[in-house]
């Protein structure tokens, strides 16, 4: 694999470019060719708020973050060297858990010690995918620990793609949300897109560019003012789960996006803990693995800071 540094430029839609095509932005804000835009489409070296976009028409709202690689970055990059646990691995997977704290890949403003980069000085990946972004078929959000899986060939990847995208992975978060009163079971059904107000923030939406989204929820247990979730995601929308719940009215612990810093300070006086971030784990993942015909299930523990939490609440109730 060859280390090259990373190199991309990253601006922000302005007013006045509101409405504009994608590839007409790209000319302008990056001072390239029309040509040289469109290929940089099409080869997935342009991402719209951290997300490669389907054609090279689609038109931009301003706030929007626009992400361009060089032509010259290939899937090299820097491994990190600080530790990485690993649940399971072959010739064609990895399997890892990812800690508190540190970003799934590289991207615009993380370009040191990912998780894909701790993983990559342990082994190779698949040289397939999106630009800075070797093996990476799914993601956890920064704050969210869990289970994550990557691929170690091209033949790998494709085949997670594919069980992934039609919806043949069994993905259960463990999750604390403020309410006690929540329904024993349920489903949030509620479509998801960025937000208007805030691009960088995503919220149920009825309009046209809405992405249907599917959340199942059980209650574990229910302390004063809050309650333990498992959460079966059923799609991999950008913050799903942390959504759906805010939307229902019940956000997620320690959520400084969608919830609330006056409720967790709240809960936090109570149980006399502090809440130290939003408290969403990727507790299990069931897939069939490339090459196998059984499913296997793979089971992160929770982590310490989040058993300290249910520790606390559990000594009130």
């Amino acid at each position: 694999m060859n280390i090259l540094p990373l190199s991309s430029q990253k601006k922000k839609v302005p007013q006045e470019e509101h409405g504009a095509r994608l590839d007409d932005f790209l000319v302008r804000a990056f001072h390239i060719t029309r040509s040289q835009s469109k290929k940089a489409i099409l080869e997935s070296r342009v991402l719209v708020n951290e997300v490669p976009p389907k054609k090279a028409g689609i038109v931009l709202s301003s706030g929007d973050d626009i992400t361009f690689f060089s032509p010259h970055v290939s899937s090299g990059l820097l491994p990190s060297h600080e530790p990485v646990n690993i649940l399971f691995e072959n010739e064609s997977v990895i399997v890892v858990e990812k800690p508190v704290g540190i970003v799934t890949h590289p991207d615009a403003t993380h370009t040191k010690d990912t998780l894909l980069q701790r993983v990559l000085a342990h082994t190779s990946l698949a040289e397939k995918g999106l630009p800075l972004r070797p093996g990476v078929v799914h993601r956890l959000d920064k704050e969210t620990s869990g289970v994550l899986v990557f691929a170690k060939t091209d033949s790998a990847l494709l085949v997670l793609q594919k069980s992934f995208a039609k919806r043949k992975v069994q993905k259960i978060y463990r999750t604390l949300i403020h309410g006690a009163h929540i329904a024993e079971k349920g489903t949030i059904a509620s479509p998801i897109a960025r937000d208007v107000r805030d691009r960088k923030k995503m919220s149920v939406s009825a309009g046209g560019e809405a992405k249907h989204a599917l959340s199942h929820f059980t209650v574990v247990q229910r302390f004063q003012h809050v309650s333990e979730l498992l959460v079966q995601i059923e799609t991999g929308r950008t913050h799903q789960i942390r959504v759906h719940l805010s939307a229902i009215g019940s956000p997620v612990l320690g959520d400084a996006v969608y919830g609330s810093r006056k409720q967790d300070e709240e809960v936090s006086r109570t149980i006399g803990c502090a809440i130290p971030r939003c408290l969403l784990h990727a507790e299990s993942l069931s897939l069939v693995l490339p090459n196998e015909q059984e499913e296997m299930t793979f089971i992160s523990p929770i982590p310490s800071d989040f058993s300290e939490v249910l520790f606390a609440l559990s000594a009130k109730k």
